[in-house]
């Protein structure tokens, strides 16, 4: 997905002379920590925690109400 922090960090450090930076957020994250991870990998565990994430939301503000 397209975050605007993002895109808007990605052009400061761009104008700041870095170079070479990963399409997303997480992956560049990653990198910084020191941790080897294909893009694709990073993706998928994005997508895992993302969709975990709302599905706790949904079933502790919907389901468990009830």
């Amino acid at each position: 997905g397209y975050c605007f922090l993002t895109d808007w960090h990605w052009n400061i450090k761009r104008q700041l002379g870095e170079e070479n930076l990963p399409n997303s957020f997480i992956q560049y994250l990653f990198e910084i920590l020191g941790i080897s991870i294909a893009p694709a990998a990073t993706d998928l565990i994005t997508l895992i925690a993302f969709l975990f994430a709302i599905g706790m939301s949904v079933y502790y503000n919907f389901i468990k109400k009830l």
